[in-house]
């Protein structure tokens, strides 16, 4: 298993990412924008943790680890594939936190802090991506919740990781992961 901290200041945001989940231009360097990503960066805590899963296709469905899914999209994205890395990152509870006492304040920028979180996020992912996907060929990262991938895969993903234990990642009963800015996923890598 692999577990690795990563210092918020390093994970690069993309501008069309932050733009797209604030449904309009923005710029982290500029105004209001700059205060509440400073904010954020003393409050967020990114982590991941992975491992390397073993994958059979069985009956048209996928099997991996404590897995099982009938996933169509799925099983094409795995094909040529003996192995997945499963993974599971984190921005921490304070994130959360901070949303919600700013939300108490304003709303406006409790939407911003939020954006700027799944903006970051989403940075702290494909960095994920990228160092476990060193030295071997992959078919990028896939969700559950994703296309017909069932959401309720998420919970095994986290066990699988010990993402409950390394991360303190815990679920609701609908599959919602808490903290709110995580994500699980699985990275098919393909064989040569």
């Amino acid at each position: 298993m692999i577990f690795k901290e990563i210092d918020p200041k390093k994970l690069n945001i993309n501008k069309h990412e932050l733009s797209a989940r604030m449904s309009a231009p923005c710029d982290l360097e500029d105004g209001i924008f700059a205060k509440l990503y400073a904010e954020l960066l003393l409050i967020a805590k990114p982590a991941y943790v992975a491992g390397r899963v073993e994958l059979t296709e069985q009956n048209g469905g996928i099997t991996g680890g404590k897995f099982n899914s009938r996933s169509k999209a799925l099983v094409k994205l795995c094909q040529g594939c003996s192995s997945c890395i499963a993974f599971v990152a984190t921005l921490g509870m304070g994130v959360d936190r901070l949303i919600f006492k700013r939300a108490q304040i304003s709303k406006a920028e409790a939407f911003m802090i939020d954006a700027i979180s799944d903006a970051l996020i989403e940075a702290l992912c494909d960095l994920a991506e990228e160092e476990l996907g060193q030295g071997v060929m992959t078919n990028g990262r896939f969700s559950p919740g994703y296309s017909d991938i069932e959401l309720s895969i998420g919970a095994e993903l986290v066990a699988l990781t010990t993402a409950d234990k390394v991360l303190g990642i815990k679920l609701t009963e609908s599959g919602l992961m808490v903290p709110k800015k995580s994500v699980n996923a699985l990275i098919p890598i393909k064989d040569v």
